[in-house]
């Protein structure tokens, strides 16, 4: 149903005190209006509390919001004073944003553990992420994404996992949605200081739009991993398959499928699978 409020919630809007959410079903799609600045297909958003735990629980239902985020389980939880626990959620809804961020399990993630859990809808917006956002602080461990993702024209970052992390460790994880954008990646666009990629893969098509002719433009656009590693972030024990398509560019080496990233110092044990043989990247 279409409503003109700043927040809207599946089963709750914001939830400003310590709670547990469990065992809770979503069906209905939920639309927003002009003025509406977060949907969760469970919860809008967290805000102030210690410890806030969301578990055993699956939307269903599609989400549209014509202004602002919108995620699968919970849009916003990056106010909490602590913890905030999201486990064994799932969202099979499509989600599109034209015009702000949409994730499968939730936008923009601090302090937080999302443990177990899964997105299988399509995501469209101005920016796409199968699982998160912004991660900072936080432990992503054993969910994995489906859903094919997309960004709309004049988009930023469509990743199948995750957008941008800083002090995160990310293990156990998996991409097998295609991904397309204008800068598409196959588990993530950024990571910053002092993250983990642990034993994850990807296995999809990852296109990037834009101009035909801007050739090196075009490669840096994309790559099956990710765009940009810094500090003491690390990949371990990953792996990608080669099904990459740049705007009809076809020569494309091991070292573009890593756009601007100097892998070698910050990868051990990971490889990049083409066409049955692999391609070691091994820090130096």
């Amino acid at each position: 149903e279409s409503v003109s409020l700043a927040v809207i919630g599946g089963i709750a809007g914001f939830v400003a005190s310590d709670c547990i959410i469990d065992h809770c079903v979503n069906n209905a799609k939920l639309t927003g209006t002009s003025m509406t600045e977060c949907i969760g297909g469970i919860v809008a958003g967290v805000e102030g509390c210690d410890v806030a735990t969301i578990s055993n629980c699956i939307n269903n239902g599609d989400i549209i919001n014509t202004a602002g985020y919108a995620a699968g389980i919970i849009s916003v939880c990056s106010y909490a004073n602590d913890y905030i626990t999201i486990i064994n959620c799932k969202n099979t809804g499509n989600i599109s944003t034209p015009f702000a961020v949409s994730c499968g399990i939730a936008n923009q993630l601090d302090s937080a553990n999302i443990i177990s859990c899964s997105n299988t809808g399509d995501l469209s917006g101005m920016t796409a992420c199968g699982i998160g956002y912004d991660v900072d602080y936080s432990v992503i461990d054993k969910c994995y994404n489906t859903g094919n993702i997309n960004t709309v024209a004049g988009g930023n970052s469509s990743c199948g996992l995750f957008s941008g992390a800083e002090y995160t460790i990310i293990s156990n994880c998996y991409n097998t949605g295609d991904i397309i954008g204008e800068y598409a990646y196959g588990m993530f666009d950024s990571l910053y200081s002092d993250c983990e990629l642990i034993n994850c893969y990807t296995e999809c098509s990852v296109i990037a739009l834009g101009h035909e002719s801007d050739e090196i433009g075009a490669r840096s656009r994309t790559g099956v991993f990710g765009r940009y590693i810094e500090g003491s972030s690390r990949i371990k024990d990953c792996f990608a398959t080669k099904k990459s398509v740049y705007n009809n560019i076809t020569d494309i080496t091991t070292d573009e499928l890593w756009a601007n990233v100097n892998y070698d110092d910050h990868c051990d044990n990971t490889y990049i699978l083409n066409n049955g043989f692999s391609d070691e990247i091994t820090a130096t």
